[in-house]
C-alpha cells in the first residue's frame, strides 16, 4: 500500500489524503486492537462484507490499488459498485471513493448489518472518507440496525475510533451527540476508548455525562474501571453524579475504582463527594475491594480519608479479612489495615478471623504479622475450631516463632544475672489473651492440639502415678465443696441436708456392719482364690460390691473356664447364700428402711433447716456488704450494693404496718409472726386494740345516751387471730367441741349429724333474727328523736318570727329560706 503511485493521471490528486500514504497501516492495526471490539467484532465486519456479491474477486484488487479494473468492473453491475464502495470505506481509500461517488455510489450503501460507507469510515477513523460521504448527502445520524444490542450511528464509531477530525465534521453536519443516552452515547464509546480529547469535545457540544436510566452504567463508571484519570476529571467537572449506582451490585464509580486499584481515579471521586463508606448490595464498601483487589495505594488513601476499616458485609467480614488471601502484596495491604486500627481478632459470621483464614490459606508471613499485632490464637470458630489448631495444621513453621515469643515475655529488669539485686519480669499477658473467657483457654488449645512441642511446653513428660491420684482426688474434693455452698441456698438446701444426714447415717452403719463385711470378704478370699476379683485387698471392695446386687453368681459358679473351676463348690454355695440372706437382703433392706426414716425426720424439720441455711447465707452476704473493704470503694457503687439491705448501720430499726396489705418491707409470715409476738404482750394490749380496732359508736339522744350506746368493732384479721381475747374464746370452742365430742358416741349415723347440724343453724338464726330485731328498734328510737327536734326547732323559730313582726320592732325581717338555715344549723349543732 506504500508502493502504490496514488498520484495517477487517471485519480485526481486534489483526493489523496495522507491516510492512504502513510497512516493507513497504523488505522488498521488500531482497529484490530481494541474499537472493533467496542461496537462490533471485526470477524463480525469481514463476514458481511464478504458475504457482498462479488466480494471475493473486487476486494483483493482493491487492496492491490488496481483501481482502474475496480471501477471498470463495478460500473458494470451497480451491486459490484456498492461492495467496492464498502470495501474502499472500510479501507481507507478516499481517492477511490471519490471517483465512485461520481459514478453514482450512493453514500448511504449498507451491508447486511446495516452498515453504512460511513460508518465504516468512521469506524477506521478516515477524515476524507468522511468529508467525502456527508459532502454527497451521507446521513450522519443514521442507526447500523434495528437491533437494540449493536445499534450505533457514525458518531459512536468515530469516538470509539477515538478520532477527534472525524467526531468534529460529524458534529459540524448536526450529528446527535446524545444518541442512545439510555444505553451507550457516543461519550461512552470516547471514555470507553480512553479518548481524552474526544470526551472533552463531546462534553463541549453539551453531551450528557450521565444515563437517565437507573442501575445503569454511565460514563464515569466506565473511566473509573478503566483507570482513565483525565476522563475522569473532566465528567466530574461536567457534573457526572458521582452516586450512581450500576447494575445489580449496586456498585459505584468508587467501588470500581477501589477494586480495579485505580488510586488516582479513586482521589478524583473522594475530592468531588463520592461516599467513601457506602456499600453496594453485597454491603461491601470501597475499602473492601480495595484491600481484595490487593490495592496498596488505594487502600492507604482511603485508610487517610478515614473509611471505616471495621465495616463487615454481607459475611460479617471486615476489610481485614478480605486482604488475606494468596498474593505477593497482602502483607503490604495487611499492615496498612492494621496501622489504621483494624482488629486482628474481629471474628465474621462463622466464627473465622483474619488470623483463622490466613492459617488456612498458608499465609505464613501473614499469621506472623496478625500475631505481632495482638492475634489471639485461643479464638474459635462456630465448629469450635482454634486458631492454634489451624496454625499447627497448616503453618507448622509459625510455631517455633510463637514459642519463642512466649518465651519473650520472659526478661530482665535493673539488674545484670548475676547481681544481688538481679529481679526476672515474667509478662502473663501473652497466656492470657483474653480475660473474658478465662485464664485456662491457651492451655486448653495446647491440649487439643497434636504437636509434641507445644505440648511439652503445656505438660511434664515424667508425670508421677501419685500425681493422678491426686489430681482425681482434689477434683472430687473442688466439686463436693461446690455442692455444700449450692446447699446455702433456700431452693436446695432441703436435699443437701438429706444427703449429708443419709451419708453420715450409712458411714455410721457400714462402721457397726464392718467386721461382718470384713469376714464375707476373707471367706471369699479363700473359697474363690481362683477369681481375681476376690483376691486381697479387692476381695473386701468386691464384698461391698454385692451389696448391691451384683452377684455374678452364674459366672462364679458355672464358669467354663478351666482356669476358674471351683476347688470347694459345697462350702462356696453354702456361704455365698448366708452372705445373700444376711447381708443383700437382711442389711440392704435395713439400710434402705434407715434411709426412709431419715428422709421423714428431714422433711418434717426441712422449714426449719431451710431457715438456718438461709440464715447463714444472708450472714454471709451481709458480712461481705458491710466489711470495712468497701470503705474505700466509690459511695455510688456502696449505694447501689447497700439498695436492698433492709437494715443498715445507720438506720438500726425499721417500721412496719402489719394492717396494711401494701406493707412488703418483710415476708408476710414473719409480719404475722411480730404481731403475734406484740399481741400476747399484756401491757401492749390496749394499744394493740387501739390501733388494729375502728370503732363505731351509735349516737343517740342524750336522754338515752346511757342506756343504748352499744360499740361495734371492726378487728383486723391479724387481732383476730393473734389477739388474746380471741385466743381465749378458740380455747373455749376447743373445749367445748372435745367436751361434746366425747359426750357423743363414736359410731354416729347420718341422721345424728343431720340433727346436730340443724341445731347449730337455729341457734345462729335466732341470734341474727335478735341482733336485727334489737338495731331495728335502735333506728326508730333513733328516727323519732331526730322528728321530734326537727318539730321543736320549727315551732320556734315561727313563733320568734310572728312576735318580732306584730311587736313592730326595728330588726330586719327574716325569710323564710333564713329561718330554715338557721334551723338546719341547730340541728347539726
Amino acid at each position: 500500500m506504500n508502493n502504490l503511485a496514488e498520484d495517477s493521471s487517471d485519480l485526481e490528486a486534489g483526493y489523496i489524503s495522507s491516510d492512504e500514504s502513510g497512516h493507513g497501516p497504523d488505522l488498521a492495526e488500531r482497529l484490530r486492537v481494541k474499537p472493533s471490539r467496542d461496537i462490533w467484532e471485526l470477524d463480525d465486519i469481514k463476514r458481511s462484507l464478504y458475504r457482498l456479491e462479488n466480494a471475493e474477486e473486487l476486494s483483493p484488487m482493491i487492496q492491490s490499488g488496481l483501481y482502474e479494473e475496480v471501477i471498470s468492473s463495478a460500473t458494470a453491475l451497480q451491486s459490484d459498485l456498492k461492495t467496492v464502495g464498502l470495501w474502499a470505506c472500510w479501507l481507507g481509500r478516499s481517492a477511490l471513493l471519490a471517483k465512485l461517488l461520481r459514478l453514482g455510489l450512493d453514500a448511504n450503501s449498507a451491508d447486511d448489518a446495516g452498515r453504512t460507507c460511513l460508518h465504516l469510515s468512521c469506524l477506521v477513523g478516515s477524515e476524507e472518507c468522511v468529508k467525502l460521504l456527508l459532502a454527497y448527502g451521507a446521513n450522519p445520524n443514521r442507526w447500523d440496525s434495528d437491533n437494540d444490542e449493536t445499534n450505533a450511528t457514525p458518531l459512536h464509531c468515530a469516538a470509539s475510533a477515538k478520532s477527534l477530525p472525524c467526531v468534529k465534521i460529524l458534529m459540524a453536519h448536526g450529528a446527535d451527540v446524545n444518541a442512545g443516552l439510555k444505553e451507550h452515547s457516543p461519550l461512552h464509546y470516547a471514555v470507553l476508548s480512553d479518548a481524552s480529547e474526544v470526551v472533552s469535545e463531546l462534553l463541549k457540544a453539551g453531551a450528557c455525562p450521565d444515563t437517565p436510566q437507573v442501575f445503569t452504567e454511565t460514563p464515569l463508571h466506565v473511566a473509573a474501571s478503566l483507570g482513565s484519570a483525565e476522563c475522569t476529571r473532566l465528567l466530574l467537572e461536567a457534573g457526572a453524579d458521582v452516586r450512581a449506582a450500576m447494575g445489580p451490585s449496586k456498585a459505584t464509580a468508587l467501588h470500581l475504582a477501589a477494586e480495579d486499584g485505580h488510586a488516582e481515579c479513586a482521589q478524583l471521586l473522594l475530592d468531588h463527594g463520592a461516599c467513601i463508606d457506602r456499600p453496594n448490595s453485597r454491603r461491601q464498601t470501597p475499602l473492601h475491594l480495595a484491600a481484595l483487589a490487593q490495592s496498596v495505594e488505594v487502600v492507604e488513601l482511603l485508610v487517610s480519608r478515614r473509611a471505616n476499616v471495621r465495616a463487615r458485609d454481607d459475611d460479617g467480614r471486615t476489610p481485614l479479612h478480605r486482604a488475606v488471601v494468596r498474593g505477593a502484596r497482602s502483607c503490604d495491604v495487611v499492615h496498612a489495615l492494621l496501622n489504621a486500627g483494624a482488629d486482628p481478632n474481629e471474628p465474621d459470621d462463622f466464627g473465622y478471623t483474619p488470623l483463622h483464614i490466613a492459617a488456612l490459606i498458608e499465609c505464613s508471613a501473614c499469621v506472623l504479622l496478625l500475631l505481632d499485632y495482638g492475634g489471639d490464637v485461643t479464638l474459635r470458630t462456630k465448629g469450635g475450631v482454634s486458631v492454634l489448631s489451624f496454625i499447627v495444621r497448616r503453618v507448622p513453621e509459625v510455631v517455633p516463632r510463637y514459642l519463642a515469643k512466649l518465651d519473650d515475655a520472659v526478661h530482665v529488669s535493673e539488674h545484670e544475672l548475676g547481681d544481688v539485686d538481679c529481679e526476672l519480669t515474667v509478662d502473663f499477658r501473652s497466656l492470657v489473651p483474653c480475660l473474658s473467657r478465662g485464664e485456662s483457654e491457651l492451655l486448653m488449645a495446647f491440649i487439643e492440639i497434636p504437636h509434641g512441642d507445644i505440648n511439652d511446653e503445656g505438660k511434664s513428660k515424667n508425670t508421677s502415678n501419685w500425681q493422678h491420684d491426686v489430681a482425681a482426688i482434689t477434683v472430687f474434693f473442688c466439686w463436693l465443696e461446690l455442692m455444700f455452698i449450692i446447699g446455702r441456698f433456700p431452693t436446695f438446701g432441703m436435699y443437701v441436708q438429706m444427703f449429708t444426714t443419709v451419708t453420715f447415717n450409712f458411714a455410721t452403719f457400714l462402721m457397726a456392719y464392718s467386721c461382718l463385711l470384713m469376714a464375707f470378704g476373707l471367706a471369699f478370699s479363700v473359697l474363690f482364690s481362683n477369681y481375681p476379683a476376690f483376691h486381697l485387698p479387692a476381695s473386701v471392695v468386691k464384698t461391698v460390691m454385692m451389696m448391691s446386687g451384683e452377684l455374678e453368681y452364674e459366672d462364679i459358679f458355672y464358669n467354663n473356664d478351666t482356669n476358674s473351676q471351683l476347688q470347694y463348690p459345697v462350702t462356696a454355695h453354702v456361704m455365698f447364700l448366708i452372705f445373700v440372706l444376711l447381708v443383700t437382703v437382711i442389711l440392704t433392706n435395713l439400710l434402705v428402711g434407715l434411709a426412709v426414716s431419715d428422709i421423714q425426720a428431714l422433711q418434717e424439720s426441712a422449714c426449719l433447716d431451710r431457715l438456718v441455711r438461709q440464715t447463714q447465707l444472708v450472714a454471709h452476704l451481709e458480712s461481705m456488704l458491710f466489711s470495712r473493704l468497701l470503705d474505700c470503694a466509690p459511695k455510688q457503687l456502696v449505694a447501689v450494693l447497700r439498695w436492698g439491705a433492709v437494715l443498715t448501720y445507720r438506720i438500726p430499726t425499721i417500721c412496719i404496718r402489719p394492717n396494711d396489705p401494701r406493707e412488703n418491707k418483710i415476708p408476710k409470715d414473719l409480719i404475722a409472726s411480730i404481731y403475734k409476738v406484740a399481741a400476747s404482750k399484756k401491757d401492749t394490749k390496749r394499744s394493740i386494740r387501739k390501733v388494729n380496732n375502728y370503732e363505731f359508736r351509735v349516737k343517740k339522744c342524750k336522754e338515752e345516751e346511757e342506756k343504748d350506746n352499744p360499740v361495734v368493732k371492726r378487728k383486723s384479721n391479724l387481732f383476730d387471730r393473734y389477739s388474746t381475747d380471741s385466743q381465749q374464746v378458740e380455747r373455749r370452742k376447743r373445749t367445748t367441741s372435745s367436751s361434746l365430742e366425747t359426750n357423743r358416741q363414736l359410731p354416729m349415723t347420718i341422721n345424728a349429724i343431720q340433727e346436730i347440724c340443724m341445731v347449730d343453724i337455729k341457734n345462729q338464726l335466732a341470734d341474727i333474727s335478735k341482733r336485727i330485731n334489737k338495731l331495728t328498734e335502735t333506728n326508730e328510737t333513733r328516727l323519732n328523736a331526730m322528728e321530734s327536734k326537727l318539730i321543736r326547732a320549727y315551732r320556734l323559730s315561727k313563733s320568734r318570727y310572728r312576735i318580732e313582726n306584730g311587736t313592730g320592732s326595728k330588726t330586719k325581717a327574716k325569710t323564710t329560706t333564713e329561718i330554715e338555715n338557721e334551723t338546719w344549723s341547730k340541728l347539726t349543732i
